[in-house]
């Protein structure tokens, strides 16, 4: 009889590399998913000790790993070797770690890629942003009378324009993973002071640093994102779609097309769209989704790329009591991912007052209240003006400035009293100037590259100085202008075909515009003589 034929072994060495190589692609693939890749423990024998054999594919977040059963020796024991489970082992591993959590179905286990509530309320890496000092000063418009004097009588003098100003010396700071709300009424520069920390306004003085350094404002729209008050999205595209392109729009080219659907998925569960992810965005004409949902949307477009610092103009403006807590919630779960969150809001109700983190309220461009909104109450009480029982402390906040400013003083001693209020309470728990920043930061990720977090006085070197400049110089656009066109053209032609009223209209506008400019030239004279008269050269009649 003939023997069987055996397969032959493999090498060890060979098998080893062709291992690692796997792994080291499943690495990659977490990192451009901007999830950590898995990282053995010291005493998790999984080295070149460990052979990789009989693979058994598990998935991770849709990726595909290999892990096996293998053998291991102890090299400080002389027994003979034992035989372990490597999927056991790495099983184990993964339960203790906060990123990972295994689902037990079948022998082929499932390994899902998630935040735990304990990695969300701890996020490994903190944003500091301190701002002190901001002042931003316009000059009035002049009227009538004096632009119609300025025209027409130059060599009377003109009273110089009288200044106004908007901000008037806000201080301030913000952590990641929390919320940082401004209030005030009216008029209290709570718009002008988002985007003055946006940077979308020039001519404002003070400081700003991330991580106790300065930073350019390209680098800030890099990592940042703002929403404006105003939702402008396409009425006929769907919520999956809408995020879909922009996705398309703003996420690099290196990230794969399914990487990109799965981001849209986990943010529209994120979102709480997902009943109604093919439900049109809809306007006046079309009936569509609810104003929360439609707003919840604009937030999603602007963190479709994951920034680690969210601007917002007023997000629960036009919206109920129960659609606006349910869009500060979606904010606030978003802050937990790490990321800072900064929004203006006019008067937030009790519910919405415990998501905030930190509050500032401003009144006629100063700030009254800086600090946590629980100690709004203690704030009130020693300042002789508490807060009626049964009343909300923000309502009761924005009596008491209007009450403030119809007084002779107006609003100066609160604004006093802030400043007392702060030089007390804040000293020992100021955010940049803590010994837990300067101990715990070590670095924030942006974009593969290291933002320097060091908090000490010391001079920074040249070449840090130089990796900083080179770092803030070398921001680019996620994807080239060819791309950017055609995700463009693309969302414009689904548009027009859901609307194919207002194409026929548009048509049918410029078809009649180029018949009433062709009539101009109907039986023209192509003579010498007729071309002349037409370009009016010579005004004698053709005969």
């Amino acid at each position: 009889m003939t023997e069987p034929l055996r397969k032959p072994k493999v090498p060890r060495r060979k098998e080893f590399k062709e291992s690692f190589k796997l792994l080291e692609k499943e690495a990659q693939a977490l990192r451009e998913t901007r999830l950590e890749p898995f990282v053995a423990s010291p005493d998790f024998k999984g080295s070149s000790q460990t052979l990789l054999s009989s693979p058994e594919a598990v998935g991770i977040n849709g990726l595909s790993s290999r892990v096996t059963e293998g053998r291991y020796s102890d090299p400080g024991s002389s027994g003979p070797p034992q035989r372990t489970s490597r999927r056991s082992a790495f099983e184990e591993q993964l339960k203790n770690s906060d990123m990972f959590v295994v689902s037990p179905e079948g022998s082929h286990k499932v390994i899902e890629v998630a935040r735990t509530s304990q990695d969300a309320d701890k996020p490994s890496q903190k944003l500091y942003l301190h701002f002190s000092d901001l002042t931003y000063t316009v000059c009035k418009k002049q009227s009538r009378w004096q632009r119609f004097q300025g025209m027409f009588l130059p060599g009377l003098k003109q009273p110089a324009p009288k200044p106004l100003r908007l901000l008037d010396g806000i201080s301030g700071e913000a952590k990641g993973g929390e919320i940082l709300a401004v209030m005030g009424p009216s008029g209290s520069g709570k718009s002008t002071l988002i985007d003055a920390l946006a940077q979308r306004i020039d001519a404002v003085t003070g400081s700003m640093t991330l991580n106790g350094n300065q930073f350019s404002e390209r680098l800030l729209r890099n990592i940042s994102a703002y929403v404006m008050q105003d939702d402008l999205l396409y009425p006929m595209l769907t919520v999956k779609e809408t995020l879909l392109f922009a996705a398309f729009f703003r996420l690099p080219p290196s990230q794969s097309k399914a990487v990109k659907k799965a981001r849209v998925s986990n943010l529209l569960n994120q979102l709480g769209l997902l009943r109604v992810a093919n439900t049109i965005i809809g306007d006046e004409g079309h009936r569509g989704v609810s104003g929360g949902e439609r707003r919840r949307v604009s937030i999603g477009i602007d963190i479709i790329h994951d920034p680690l610092i969210l601007f917002l103009d007023e997000p629960t403006s036009g919206l109920d009591s129960t659609s606006a807590y349910l869009v500060v919630r979606t904010l606030q779960s978003i802050a937990k991912t790490g990321s800072l969150v900064v929004l203006s809001i006019h008067q937030p109700s009790y519910r919405i007052m415990g998501l905030f983190d930190r509050l500032i309220i401003l009144a006629f461009g100063q700030k009254i209240f800086g600090g946590s909104p629980k100690d709004l109450n203690q704030y009130f009480e020693q300042f002789g003006r508490p807060v009626p029982k049964h009343e909300n402390c923000t309502e009761h906040a924005l009596d008491l400035i209007q009450e403030l400013h119809g007084s002779k003083d107006g609003i100066k001693q609160l604004v006093e009293f802030r400043i007392i209020w702060e030089e007390k309470s804040n000293p020992s728990v100021s955010i940049v100037e803590s010994s837990e920043v300067s101990a715990s930061i070590s670095g924030v990720l942006l974009n593969n590259e290291l933002l320097s977090t060091n908090q000490s006085n010391e001079t920074s070197t040249m070449e840090e100085k130089a990796w900083r400049l080179k770092m803030n110089s070398d921001m680019e656009f996620a994807n080239p202008c060819w791309a950017e066109i055609m995700v463009l053209v693309r969302r414009s032609l689904k548009n027009i075909n859901r609307t194919p009223e207002l194409f026929l209209l548009r048509l049918s506008t410029v078809m009649v515009t180029g018949f009433i400019l062709a009539t101009i030239f109907w039986h023209l004279d192509h003579s010498p003589l007729g071309v002349q008269v037409f370009l009016q050269l010579d005004p004698s009649p053709v005969s």
